[in-house]
Parts: structure tokens; C-alpha cells; sequence
């Protein structure tokens, strides 16, 4: 609304300018705010009282000239009443300087100087003129008690031209221009469509005006092979869909309004809507063919579909370029849409998805490559979800996953933004790369007893850690690439297939459900050693402990752990302790064991027999025989 100056703030010049002189008669002298006690003399040249005449103080209107700025002179954002006086000051005896160097102004706010801070007076007027604003007016100059307007780059000659620094006091008074009233420009989008007749494509509106008076009834715009859905403003949740009603226009700016359209479903020509039993329209006599184009998609019948699916319909759109598709008729002729194969594999701008019919018994790669951030409802009719989410790398939401699902290959793989998911149905079979390179997936879903195919169910999971479950011996790099530090097995696992646990991490505990000794039967593939090395808990427990040499290790199981001090191996049949230890070969602290079914020492001891001594706190010393063979 008004242009700044720029002046110079110095009050540290100000300290180095100030002489001792003795007062003046010349003007009222004063011991100004800050030199109070100081014995430095100050004239009056001369005082000046801000008149707003009916505007208010921006405390933030960004006004600077020099250093001064608007938001440092403590005066009140939005003051506009009482008194805002401006005292000019000049070292007492010093010589008037023409160009205003050694002027100052010190504000007085309400009768009391609001600020210890000297400035420059022409960087203090040309800051409080420009912080000075009315609504809907502009500032166009400040009047001097009758004599000629003067704006801030005539500050300094007005002032001398008029004469005035004689300690007196003088009224500055805001003179405004009032603005225009605002206009705004309604602009409607038919988005592809045509308006009517009679409408224009845009309206002008000043504040609060009804939408009605100015464009007078309702437009409904046209669009070949679409019904008009209503008049939407940006990304609002405004939608007139019927009329404009009393809505005021109090956007205050200019709006733009989009046609909001929903492609008409057209049946095929020979009847009104074919109903076919054994390939012939019963209506009508056609044949059915194999395949039609309905609204955005491709129905193809085949007797025999991908993965079991069942006779019926497949559905694939017809152009992969759009982000949002029509509703898929789960039923055409009477015949049921059964599988979703490939519907919309490489749509990557498609960020909504459609109902899927409750019809469907698999989806088969549906969504692959799509930029869906979360999954459509997957009705309780599917019982397969074999890649329908595969690179999907905007997902981060499954909404469900139906208990009927039994396959669930590569259904997420690749889905780099996911990091949840819910149960998995009791009775899912396959998980063969379900969850792939899901490098955000932080936790893992229980696995159900009934899965018999794991590989690479987690592979390259690189964020997912805690604790997770083993359920089959097919689990090819199930768990490779991940965090985890706790694994379940259940006792059914009898082999760990290659890199199944090449983990990130040190896999601290393992919970095993069969009993110790068949720990140690189960068979390991390469690139496993971090399950071997890890402590195994059971609870299943023997009466009596048990070692055991197997793949070049010693397994120690069943040892009583409760209050143990530490235990002992040693070569022959001792009877006491001493005996034990004398022939020792190995031997650990309670600590070391921590409490675990099944201690795995990395190395194989020789055949021969053996006595195991275990120690404990209360004093006794129990020992167990074994022969290595």
C-alpha cells in the first residue's frame, strides 16, 4: 500500500557526537530516556502528534528504513485512539545540521517514552508512515497543519521549508483515498463438457453476494457418454449438485469450479440387456461372444480361468493413462465376473480403486504397478490375492485381508512404502514372496500352522525386527535381509532351507516347540548360522540332561538351570567334582548358559566317555554320564 525509505539508524554515532555544552535558550531542554543522570543536555526542537484520522498502527506491516523496523518500536499492533507523539532532539548547542545527520526522535506512547532507543527522525516518520494502514483506503500523503502535503522522500526539505523547528508542537494528519470495492471471478471448468445456453463460463462477484443473484439459475453442463455429477471448488468438499441455495460468496478470491463427471454404463446393441443361457440370449436370440467393452473396460468369458477360478468373466480396462476408473458390473448377461487378471496392471496413475465385485474369486497381478495408497475392500468371495498389490510402491494401508484367502504369492511384493499388516486368515498356504523387499514392514503378522510354502515370504524385509514364527520346512530365504532377533518354530520344522535366517542381526532367542533333543535333529542349509548360534528355549523337558555331538557341535540339553553356578565336562566316569575337573575339556558359567533347553558348543569333542558336573548356588553337585561315539 505504500513504498518504504530507507534511512540510517545510529545511535551508537549518537554517543560519539554528544558534547558537554552547557544549556541553551534557544529551545526547551530535556534530559532525554537513556541519558538521564548523564548530565548530557538535550534541545526541543521541536514536537509532532500523529493523527491516524481513522487509521491503525501494522505493528507487522515489515516497514524498515535504515534499522528501525515496525515490529521494535513498542507501539501496540493495531493502536488507533490516545496520543502517538514524535519529540525531536538535537545535541544542546551544536549547530543546526541541514541534513538531518543529527536529528533524533524519541517516541512517547500514551505520555510515556516507550523506548530507551534513539533514531534518526527520518527513519522513525518514514517507518510509522508506512506502518500505517485503513481498510479498504490507501495512504497517499500526511498533512502538516494546513500547509502542503509531503509523502516520506520529502520529509527532510518539508520540515525546513516550513520553518517549524522552534520547539513547538505540530499535528500530523493521515489523508486517505478510499479503495474500490474487490471483485472476485467465478470460473466454471466444464471439464471436457459444454454449458448450456444462456450460462456463461465466468462470473464476477464482489463480497457476499448470492451465487443465484448474479448467475441466476443452475447450470448443467453436457459431456457425451457421462452424467453430470455436480459443480466442485478446487479440492474443497463443496459440491452443488442440484442448485446453488443461499451460498454468499465469501472466498475472497477468485474460484474456480470443476463438472464432475461419471461415465453412463451403455449395454450391448441387440436388446436391452442380454441374458445368456448355453450361448444364446434368451431375449433375443444372439449369440454371446466372448468378449464386450462396457464404460472403462474389456469383459472376456473363458470356461477355464487362471490360478482355478471359475467359468465367467475376466475385466481389463481399456486405457491405463487415467487415475480413476468406473464400478466393474460383477454381473453381465448372467454371468458372473470370477477373476480380476491384469484389470489395471500398469495403470501408474490410478490412485482410486472401485468396488470389487462380490462375485470375484481371485485377483490375479489386479493392481500391479498402480499408485494406490491403500488396498479396495477385498470381498469374503476371494479366496486368491496372487500379486494383486506386486510393485504397488505408494501402498502403505491393507485394509483387509478375507479369512477364505488360502494364496497370498507375491500379493505385496515390492510394496516399498508398507509397514503394517492386518492377520493373515487361518488358512492361508502360501506366503511365496507375499511380503518381498517390503523394506518399511516393521512388524511380521503371526504365520498360521497351515502354511507350507515360506520362500522368501520376508526376503529383503531390511526394517522388520522383533520377533517372528516359522510354520514349514519350505522356507527358502524367509526371513533373509531382515532385523529380527526372536524366531517361534514350531515343532513341526525339522530343516532350515537355504539363508532362511541370513539376518542383519544376531538372532538372540529362539522359541522352539518341540522338545531339546529334537533340536538338535534338525538339518540346516548354508548361510544359517545365526539361528544356530542363538539360544533355544523349550518346554519340553526331559527328566534328565542329555549331550549329544552332531555337525561338528556339542549340544548340552535339558540341564537344570534353576540356581545353577556353572558346569563342567570332563573326560571318564569321575565321581566327584575334583575328578571332573582335572580331566576337564570344556567348561561354562551359569551366565554363559542363561537359562536355555539347549546350549550349542561351537566345537566337537572327541569319542570316548564323558562326565558333565553341574554346580549350584545351594551346594550340591549333580553328575551325568555320556559316551561320545
Amino acid at each position: 500500500m505504500k513504498k518504504l525509505l530507507s534511512f540510517v539508524l545510529v545511535l551508537t554515532m549518537l554517543f560519539c557526537m554528544i558534547p558537554a555544552f552547557t544549556s541553551s535558550a534557544a529551545y526547551i531542554q530535556d534530559e532525554i530516556p537513556g541519558f538521564i543522570g548523564t548530565g548530557y543536555k538535550w534541545d526541543r526542537l521541536c514536537e509532532f502528534n500523529i493523527d491516524f484520522n481513522g487509521g491503525y498502527y501494522n505493528a507487522n506491516s515489515g516497514a524498515t528504513a535504515g534499522t528501525v523496523q515496525a515490529n521494535a518500536l513498542g507501539i501496540a499492533n493495531g493502536f488507533s485512539g490516545g496520543i502517538l507523539t514524535i519529540r525531536v532532539y538535537h545535541p544542546a548547542n551544536q549547530v543546526l545540521d541541514a541534513t538531518f545527520n543529527t536529528y533524533i526522535g524519541v517516541i512517547y506512547y500514551n505520555g510515556l517514552g516507550v523506548s530507551p532507543t534513539f533514531y534518526y527522525l527520518g527513519d522513525l516518520m518514514t517507518v510509522i508512515y508506512n506502518s500505517i494502514e485503513k481498510d479498504n483506503a490507501e495512504l497517499t500523503a500526511m498533512t502538516l497543519e494546513g500547509l502542503a502535503d509531503f509523502t516520506p522522500n520529502e520529509f527532510a526539505s518539508g520540515i525546513i521549508a516550513a520553518g517549524i523547528l522552534t520547539g513547538a508542537t505540530y499535528t500530523y494528519t493521515a489523508k486517505w483515498t478510499e479503495a474500490a470495492p474487490k471483485q472476485y471471478t467465478l470460473t466454471f471448468d466444464t471439464n471436457g463438457g459444454a454449458m448450456p445456453a444462456g450460462y456463461s463460463s465466468t462470473y464476477t462477484f464482489m463480497d457476499d453476494q448470492k451465487l443465484a443473484d448474479v448467475i441466476g439459475g443452475f447450470p448443467v453442463p453436457t459431456k457425451s457418454g457421462c452424467v453430470f455429477k455436480g459443480w466442485k471448488r478446487g479440492t474443497s468438499s463443496d459440491l452443488w449438485s442440484d442448485g446453488w441455495g443461499t451460498q454468499p460468496y465469501t472466498w475472497g478470491q477468485d474460484v474456480t469450479v470443476t463438472a464432475q463427471w461419471e461415465e453412463e454404463v451403455v449395454a450391448p446393441s441387440e436388446c436391452e440387456n442380454h441374458s445368456f443361457a448355453n450361448g444364446v440370449c434368451t431375449v433375443c436370440g444372439a449369440a454371446m461372444q466372448t468378449s464386450y467393452t462396457v464404460g472403462d473396460y474389456t469383459y472376456t468369458y473363458a470356461t477355464a480361468n487362471k490360478l482355478g477360478a471359475p467359468a465367467g468373466w475376466n475385466v481389463v480396462v481399456t486405457d491405463t493413462t487415467k487415475t480413476s476408473y468406473g464400478a466393474i458390473n460383477g454381473n453381465l448377461h448372467g454371468i458372473p465376473v470370477t477373476i480380476l487378471s491384469k484389470t489395471y496392471a500398469g495403470c501408474s496413475k490410478m490412485t482410486s480403486a472401485p468396488a470389487i465385485p462380490t462375485t470375484v474369486k481371485v485377483l490375479y497381478n489386479t493392481y500391479k504397478g498402480t499408485a494406490l495408497t491403500s488396498t479396495p475392500s477385498i470381498p469374503a468371495s476371494v479366496v486368491t490375492v496372487y500379486g494383486a498389490f506386486k510393485d504397488c510402491k505408494s501402498l502403505t494401508t491393507v485394509t483387509n485381508i478375507p479369512a477364505n484367502v488360502t494364496d497370498m504369492s507375491f500379493a505385496f511384493t515390492n510394496c516399498a512404502k508398507l509397514a503394517s499388516v492386518p492377520a493373515l486368515p487361518a488358512g492361508v498356504t502360501s506366503l511365496w514372496r507375499a511380503f518381498a523387499n517390503c523394506t518399511s514392514l516393521k512388524s511380521a503378522p503371526v504365520i498360521p500352522v497351515s502354511v507350507n510354502n515360506m520362500v522368501e515370504a520376508f526376503d529383503g524385509c531390511s526394517a522388520l525386527a522383533g520377533k517372528v514364527n516359522l510354520a514349514t520346512n519350505n522356507n527358502k530365504r524367509a526371513y533373509r535381509g531382515t532385523a529380527v532377533t526372536e524366531v517361534e518354530i514350531s515343532a513341526d520344522v525339522t530343516h532350515f532351507a537355504l539363508s532362511c535366517f541370513k539376518t542383519n542381526t544376531a538372532i538372540q532367542n529362539v522359541y522352539y516347540g518341540g522338545a531339546a533333543t529334537a533340536w538338535n535333529d534338525i538339518t540346516y542349509e548354508g548361510y544359517n548360522t545365526k539361528i544356530i548360534n542363538a539360544h533355544v528355549r523349550t518346554d519340553v523337558k526331559a527328566a534328565e540332561p542329555t549331550v549329544e555331538v552332531k555337525n561338528g557341535r556339542t549340544y548340552i540339553c535339558d540341564l537344570d538351570t534353576d540356581n545353577l553356578r556353572d558346569v563342567f565336562i570332563g573326560k571318564g566316569r569321575a565321581v566327584a567334582y575334583r575328578g571332573v575337573v582335572m580331566n576337564k575339556v570344556v567348561g561354562f558359567t551359569a551366565a554363559r548358559i542363561n537359562g536355555v533347553s539347549v546350549y550349542t558348543y561351537g566345537a566337537k569333542i572327541g569319542a570316548g566317555n564323558y562326565t558333565l558336573c553341574a554346580r549350584y548356588n545351594d551346594g550340591t553337585t549333580r553328575l551325568y554320564y555320556f559316551t561320545v561315539a
